[in-house]
């Protein structure tokens, strides 16, 4: 086993100790897992990471101490001394968002995207102002979206936040699951992989 201080990653890679935040209020970061094509998210603080970790196609900006959020699959577990916690090394890009806490509750408020990745509250077009044909069967063949945060360090497309988004289903973590009307799904996905904007 080794002692977790005396390991330094390399290149691109970071030592995150993993977070339980699931019984964080209003259960936003609870992955519901009855649909399996939808990725969960985990939760961590970052302990080090190596020297090509904040370029551009990585996590820019990423800090010692930045609580962060990443794919379940992303990274491998560390055999370590500390039984207390667990820890993984992951690569900074995996790394798709930021967030903070006050007072224990996670919102869109406290979640910030990194890379070329959006925040986006997810949109039922029934209940919207979106005129389509509701004869077409495929219309559940795409999902909508409301882009809340766009990460400027990184936004290719020149996407504002407060526009309409369409993506296919599959794409991207989600970070809450829809609850009710006042409290609207809450996915974190790659800027190429809108199709088009409303």
């Amino acid at each position: 086993m080794f002692d977790i201080k005396t390991i330094t990653p390399t290149r691109d890679l970071v030592i995150v100790k993993l977070s339980n935040i699931e019984t964080a209020i209003d259960g936003l970061l609870i992955k519901d897992h009855s649909d399996e094509s939808d990725i969960a998210a985990r939760y961590g603080e970052v302990i080090s990471m190596g020297p090509l970790v904040s370029s551009d196609e990585h996590c820019l900006g990423l800090l010692i101490d930045d609580k962060v959020i990443f794919t379940e699959y992303a990274g491998y577990y560390i055999a370590n001394k500390d039984s207390d916690n667990l820890y993984k090394v992951i690569r900074g890009y995996d790394i798709i968002g930021k967030y903070m806490t006050k007072n224990n509750i996670l919102d869109k408020d406290s979640t910030v995207p990194t890379g070329d990745r959006l925040l986006i509250e997810l949109i039922d077009i029934s209940d919207d102002d979106i005129i389509y044909n509701a004869k077409d069967p495929k219309i559940a063949d795409l999902s909508y979206g409301k882009i809340l945060k766009v990460n400027n360090l990184i936004n290719k497309l020149k996407l504002s936040e407060g526009q309409l988004v369409a993506f296919a289903p599959y794409v991207g973590t989600f970070i809450r699951q829809r609850e009710s009307k006042e409290h609207k799904a809450l996915k974190i996905i790659v800027e190429n992989d809108i199709l088009f904007t409303i």
